[in-house]
C-alpha cells in the first residue's frame, strides 16, 4: 500500500504529456497572434478579426485547461495526503497491537 501511495504521487507518462501539449500550445498560439501582427495590414479586416476572435477562443481553452489540469493535480496530491495518514494511522494501530501482545506475553 506504500509503494501504490508513492507511485501515485508521481506524476505519470500522460500527465506529462499533458503538459508538453499544452506548452507546445502556448508557444503556437503566440506565433499565431505574432502572425496576425505582422500581417495585420495586409489582411482584410474580416479575416483579421476571425483569426484574432479564433486567438482569443484558444487561449481561453488554455485557460481553462490550465485551471483543470491543477485542481486535478491538487485533489491527487490531497488523496496521496489522505492515503499516507491512513497509512500512519494503520502503522500505529499495528504498532499498539503489537506491543500490547509483546506485553501481555512477556508477563506471563
Amino acid at each position: 500500500m506504500a509503494m501504490q501511495t508513492l507511485r501515485e504521487s508521481q506524476t505519470t507518462n500522460e500527465e506529462n504529456n499533458f503538459m508538453n501539449a499544452y506548452s507546445t500550445m502556448l508557444v503556437e498560439v503566440e506565433k499565431m497572434n505574432s502572425e496576425l501582427i505582422d500581417n495585420a495590414g495586409r489582411v482584410k479586416p474580416e479575416v483579421y478579426d476571425k483569426k484574432q476572435k479564433r486567438i482569443d477562443e484558444l487561449r481561453n481553452c488554455l485557460v481553462l485547461f490550465n485551471q483543470s489540469f491543477f485542481k486535478m493535480m491538487y485533489y491527487k496530491q490531497e488523496m496521496v495526503t489522505w492515503k499516507k495518514k491512513c497509512l500512519d494511522k494503520e502503522l500505529e494501530f499495528v504498532n499498539f497491537v503489537t506491543n500490547s501482545l509483546d506485553n501481555e506475553s512477556s508477563r506471563k
